[in-house]
């Protein structure tokens, strides 16, 4: 059985990503320290926690269910380290039918990203546009003032968190893991997740290219627009992954040059900011059930705003502007895909048009019977 569970549970947009092609980058290391991760695979534990989560679209993962990750859990014999944001909304009882099948006697430690919500809203509503979401960023922002309890809270509000997860754990085990200003060093938030862990975080390889790429202003609402319009078509997760984000997000709007960043408008800002507040107060409150590793006080950094320019009132030319450019885009990338394609599809025809060596020897024999 593990000796300890590392529950890396999210939350989404705070670096997840990026910790985790650490993690699986840096196998040898890890275990090194007695640290494994179960499954062997980043995609099969992702499954499992999508079905742990009951996601609605966790059928189209491999297969791979919370029973098979708990029993590779026990078969750990030092740290195992279970790693998606996923697990993030799990509803109580599923959290405890998982505990309750790992071994007995296992340390559980669970630990939670957060980040300030000047840099985090403006994230998950793109975040949401890019699974196939139409809400406008207006419409996102007045759910977030007006339900308290909206499912960007119960997911990102580190307070909805503790109350969700520190159930499970003993006092001091639930992790509060900050995400740096912008202007911090990029491994910074590496270097506080190797401390949970145990590590000594320069060992680590670090790879190239750990960011996601994130859309600009007038590439994400052209986007919102695009799936208003899909109607039945290409739904979510399978054949919207392959039709939209990889044919048009990924080759077109992503690779924007001088993207406008999206900001939060500026009478946003001021209830944004409460809230911020709020959750510091009451997180420096219940110090004694929560191990912080970084600042509370990056929770409610000071929140950028962008005054008239917001989605919802970028006019069409600028739109029109933005969807032409990513189609060039994406036809530039698809000519590179295609020449390369008929180059293999060359290389293999003459391959086969080539002899074989039995083939040659067959010929050898023939020329010297003549």
């Amino acid at each position: 059985m593990a000796r300890v569970l590392i529950l890396h549970v999210g939350a989404p947009k705070t670096g997840t990503t990026y910790l985790q092609r650490v993690l699986w980058s840096n196998r040898a290391l890890l275990a090194e320290h007695g640290i494994d991760l179960p499954l062997g695979d980043r995609n099969r534990q992702l499954a499992a926690a999508a079905q742990l989560r009951e996601a609605p679209w966790a059928q189209d993962l491999p297969r791979a269910g919370w029973r098979d990750l708990a029993a590779a859990v026990d078969a750990v014999p030092g740290t195992a380290v279970v790693s998606d944001e996923v697990l993030c909304r799990t509803a109580p009882e599923r959290i405890r039918m998982f505990l309750d099948a790992i071994a007995p006697g296992t340390q559980v430690r669970v630990v939670y990203g957060a980040r300030d919500p000047g840099r985090q809203v403006p994230a998950m509503w793109q975040h949401a546009v890019r699974a196939r979401g139409q809400v406008t960023f207006a419409a996102y922002l007045d759910r977030l003032r007006d339900d308290a309890d909206a499912p960007y809270w119960q997911e990102q509000d580190p307070v909805h968190a503790l109350n969700r997860w520190g159930a499970f754990v003993k006092p001091g085990e639930f992790h509060l893991l900050t995400v740096p200003g912008p202007d911090a060093e990029p491994s910074l938030l590496w270097q506080r997740f190797a401390g949970i862990l145990g590590l000594d975080p320069a060992r680590a390889t670090l790879p190239e290219g750990l960011r996601n790429e994130s859309l600009g202003l007038a590439e994400t609402e052209v986007l919102r627009r695009l799936n208003a319009r899909l109607g039945e078509r290409f739904p979510l997760r399978r054949r919207y992954v392959h039709a939209v984000r990889h044919n048009l997000i990924a080759p077109g709007l992503e690779s924007a040059p001088d993207r406008t960043r999206i900001l939060v408008p500026d009478d946003a800002a001021p209830w944004l900011t409460r809230r911020a507040e709020a959750v510091v107060a009451e997180l420096a409150a219940r110090g004694d059930e929560v191990t912080v590793a970084g600042d509370l006080a990056e929770l409610a950094l000071p929140i950028a705003t962008a005054g008239a320019d917001t989605p919802d009132r970028l006019d069409d030319g600028a739109l029109l502007d933005a969807l032409l450019d990513a189609v060039l885009r994406q036809l530039e990338h698809l000519e590179v895909r295609q020449s390369a394609r008929s180059a293999r599809i060359r290389e293999l025809q003459a391959a086969v048009d080539r002899p074989t060596a039995l083939q040659r020897a067959r010929a050898r024999l023939r020329r010297g019977r003549r």
